[in-house]
């Protein structure tokens, strides 16, 4: 694979010539658009859409639980954003935003696989199959998480400007703008500012340029890296200690015990999904055929280049780093959310061995093929999945939840709800607390939905809804109870049979 390709001349005044340079970038974003359009045309939520309104709702404009978790920029981000919603369906207009961001990140991916030398089709094939990895599907499909998409894409603007500026600026505080780039990323959301380390990736791995060349390119991100990484550390443990009471107990405050057991986690549950691309289930064994093979494949790319050894250590060295921070903390619950770096790491590994074993074997046209098809089976799988497994059930569930506060007496004021349960979701699939898995299900939404809608209905700021785990442990007296289990469970029943 060669270097890094010069930027094409455009002369001003050119309208050809810009359409030629920018409209398949346009055009990849627009793909990326089209292929999460279902998020738009229907009314729903899900999971932290709800808690966040009902908070925004009863006052609180800013989370002390985000700062405390080091997420400052996530808070802001939910101010600006979700502020100004005052009902579900105009939180299709805040994932249209969030779309527009992640065709942005698409781009970015893009730019830096042409950057080393990848053609445009190419670039773009990898580019969208990049955000359209399940990470992304679920970042799509919920409103209040835009935050971290915008977090991914400070990130990759870092990474881009770091290869670019620490090569051709030696002046201190210009080499230091791209950290303050990848700070904001960080304090956004952590595992969305670490997709800086899946573009060192592409950007330091996939050239084969001389050590000369290399080294400068390697110090930077190093540099900067840690510079952003440091500065998100301190932030994080200043948030920890003025509000540690939204943090009190919680694994993720804490630092890990069992490292051994920390690393076989690792390896057993994120390693696997992210090897398994856009599969939700993961098959074990094709993840460790295909670990075998990336391993292989790199070691051929470099194979008879200067000082091989390092960048291969390099590349083995950024699957750690690129989830650093869920693998220092004590908590290790598996989760999409947490595997932006790590995913777009690992289709970064993919398109590497593709691209330098079939290019020199068996022609340009049998990469453009398997990198559509990729391409062709992101695209494919994320329509799906968002509308099978967000869109549908959420706007269900969400009707269901409207159906049975509606005849609810305006004098009831303590309305208590008993939460439902996983098994009994309206999608055909369930996994983590993500896909497919019912808003009423979860511990910190059942409440804040079922508190929206009575507000919704009584146009009232001082009806509340306390949450309660089970019938028998209802902790007050209540004028009515809620039983989201027994009420998902009928509905469940009714669709599989047939009815409305």
């Amino acid at each position: 694979m060669p270097g890094v390709t010069p930027v094409e001349h455009v002369r001003s005044g050119s309208a050809g010539r810009l359409l030629s340079r920018y409209g398949w970038l346009a055009a990849t974003a627009a793909i990326v658009l089209l292929a999460y359009s279902p998020v738009l045309f229907t009314e729903y939520g899900f999971s932290e859409d709800y808690r966040l309104l009902a908070a925004l709702r009863r006052g609180v404009l800013f989370s002390k639980l985000m700062i405390a978790e080091g997420r400052p920029l996530y808070a802001v981000w939910t101010a600006l954003f979700l502020g100004p919603v005052h009902g579900i369906g105009q939180l299709a207009i805040v994932r249209l935003v969030n779309l527009l961001v992640l065709g942005g990140v698409a781009v970015t991916f893009t730019l830096a696989w042409r950057r080393v030398g990848l053609g445009r089709f190419e670039a773009a094939a990898a580019g969208i199959a990049t955000v359209t990895l399940p990470t992304f599907q679920f970042f799509g499909a919920m409103a209040a998480v835009g935050a971290h998409l915008w977090g991914a894409l400070a990130a990759a603007i870092a990474a881009l400007w770091t290869d670019r500026l620490w090569n051709t600026d030696r002046r201190i505080f210009v080499r230091a703008l791209p950290a303050l780039v990848l700070l904001a990323g960080l304090l956004a959301y952590q595992p969305a500012g670490m997709v800086f380390w899946a573009f060192a990736f592409i950007l330091l791995v996939a050239p084969r340029d001389a050590w000369s060349v290399y080294w400068p390119r390697l110090r930077g991100f190093v540099v900067v890296g840690f510079i952003g990484m440091a500065a998100s550390f301190v932030v994080f443990e200043i948030g920890k200690t003025l509000f540690a009471a939204e943090l009190a107990g919680a694994p993720r405050a804490e630092w890990v015990r069992d490292p051994a057991a920390k690393l076989f986690w690792f390896l057993t549950f994120p390693i696997p999904h992210t090897l398994n691309l856009w599969k939700l289930h993961p098959d074990l064994w094709f993840a460790l055929a295909a670990l075998i093979a990336l391993a292989a494949g790199l070691v051929l790319h470099h194979r008879g280049l200067e000082r091989a050894l390092p960048r291969v250590l390099v590349a083995f060295a950024l699957i750690p780093f690129s989830y650093l921070p869920n693998l220092l903390v004590a908590e290790d619950r598996s989760s999409f959310r947490s595997m932006l770096a790590l995913s777009s790491l690992v289709l970064a590994w993919y398109v590497l061995v593709l691209a330098g074993q079939l290019r020199s074997t068996r022609g340009r046209l049998a990469f453009r093929t398997v990198i559509a098809a990729f391409a062709a089976a992101g695209i494919a799988s994320a329509a799906w999945n968002v509308t099978s497994l967000f869109v549908r059930p959420q706007a269900r569930e969400l009707e269901m939840v409207r159906r049975h506060t509606a005849d609810i007496p305006d004098r009831y004021r303590n309305i208590l709800v008993v939460r439902s349960d996983w098994r009994d979701a309206l999608a055909p699939d369930v996994l983590y607390d993500e896909f497919g898995y019912p808003s009423t299900a979860l511990p910190w939404s059942s409440a804040s939905m079922t508190w929206l809608m009575l507000m919704e209905h009584r146009h009232l700021k001082d009806t509340t809804a306390v949450r309660a785990d089970t019938a028998g442990a209802l902790p007050l007296p209540a004028d009515t109870v809620l039983d989201w289990s027994i009420i998902l469970r009928a509905t469940r029943q009714r669709l599989e049979t047939g009815g409305d």
